[in-house]
């Protein structure tokens, strides 16, 4: 079932977001136990590997979709525009992300890279990390695909995915 800001999120950037299916490229999600911070250990472990030392540790990125190239500023404007207390200095790092997200369901794609596009999500109302891959075009159809994730921005936790995006090819 497509929630909300799966519509919201077509419609700015052309894309759905159905459930993956069985043998759609999703990794295992991890099952390890939780640390003391209730995260699993491996979520835990990315953010200690790649701590954020500054902005530039927040920059963004994605497969194929521009749109999602944001900065730090552009996130913080549009918490400012919702009315949302957003804290930059509270958000895990693009390495972070890109290092959770095998652990949560997101493989590297067909290029060999996990994407990270830091945003704000007006639905949920917190600023997250889209963590993304390329699985390639259809040759049928020429549409691009990939597997994601949403993950606070703040924590790290999954709050959404993993979920199939395609841009349509004609």
């Amino acid at each position: 079932m497509r929630s909300g800001w799966t519509a919201l999120l077509a419609a700015l950037v052309g894309c759905y977001q159905p459930e993956f299916e069985k043998d759609s490229g999703v990794s295992g999600l991890d099952t390890a136990d939780s640390g003391p911070d209730g995260l699993p250990e491996t979520t835990s472990a990315c953010i200690t590997a790649f701590p954020v030392t500054g902005t530039d540790d927040l920059h963004s990125d994605a497969p194929r979709v521009g749109a999602l190239d944001t900065t730090v500023d552009d996130v913080l404007g549009d918490c400012d525009l919702a009315g949302a207390a957003c804290d930059a200095d509270a958000w895990i790092g693009h390495d972070a992300a890109t290092c959770i997200g095998p652990h949560v369901g997101v493989d590297s794609g067909v290029d060999g890279q996990v994407y990270a596009a830091l945003r704000f999500d007006a639905p949920l109302g917190l600023v997250v990390w889209a963590v993304e891959n390329d699985l390639g075009e259809n040759d049928d159809t020429g549409d691009v695909r990939g597997m994601g994730v949403l993950l606070d921005a703040e924590t790290g936790a999954v709050v959404s995915g993993p979920y199939e995006w395609r841009l349509s090819g004609g």
